[in-house]
């Protein structure tokens, strides 16, 4: 890998998360089975989001849960998440995509062809996005005003080239509006990246 920055964002997501909690998993399990879409959402998750937004900033749903169980913990954050990540690929969503003046039209006849955990989805989904985009933009901010020199792992490389391209691009936006077309974008990377829908 050429990047500082994806090379030990991958190095504490194997070295520090993955392999401590695959160690665990072996040895608590007597079956030898594991969970292996759960793993995966987990690794994509933290992986993803610490790329984008920093290490520091990022998931951690690789981490053993609050009672220190070597299981995953159900009740974990990863599991509402993925369940309104899930809720996001609904194939209805097909006629918001390609026939949008349709579904337009159906909406302002009080026919909404989304199922209603579509939208609750993609407003969890949104929300989440700008928590995450909020820690970025703390650790930016404090990286510039006391002059700080943070960890390769720890910049938001992504989201901090995002942020200057909307600002260059779009200078003409209210700094609500700029902020809007940002998350977008990073929203765009994580709920639509390809190989990360389970349908």
């Amino acid at each position: 890998m050429q990047s500082k920055h994806l090379c030990e964002v991958t190095d504490c997501i194997v070295y520090e998360r993955l392999l401590p909690r695959l160690e665990v998993l072996v040895a608590g399990c007597g079956t030898g089975r594991l969970d292996g879409l759960d793993l995966s959402y987990r690794i994509c998750a933290d992986y993803l989001s610490s790329f984008l937004f920093g290490y520091c900033n990022g998931t951690n749903f690789l981490s053993f849960s609050s009672n220190g169980k070597a299981e995953f913990n159900r009740d974990d954050s990863l599991e509402l998440w993925r369940f309104h990540y899930e809720n996001l690929s609904c194939r209805e969503a097909f006629f918001v995509q390609e026939m949008p003046g349709l579904y337009r039209l159906l909406k302002a006849l009080r026919t909404n062809l989304l199922p209603r955990q579509y939208s609750e989805a993609t407003e969890f989904l949104e929300n989440w996005m700008s928590a995450m985009t909020d820690k970025a933009d703390r650790t930016i901010t404090l990286k510039q005003s006391k002059g700080l020199t943070l960890e390769a792992k720890d910049e938001p490389v992504v989201y901090e080239a995002a942020k200057e391209a909307v600002k260059k691009d779009s200078p003409h936006l209210s700094l609500e509006a700029q902020r809007m077309q940002i998350e977008s974008e990073m929203f765009d990377h994580v709920c639509k990246a390809p190989g990360f829908y389970c349908y």
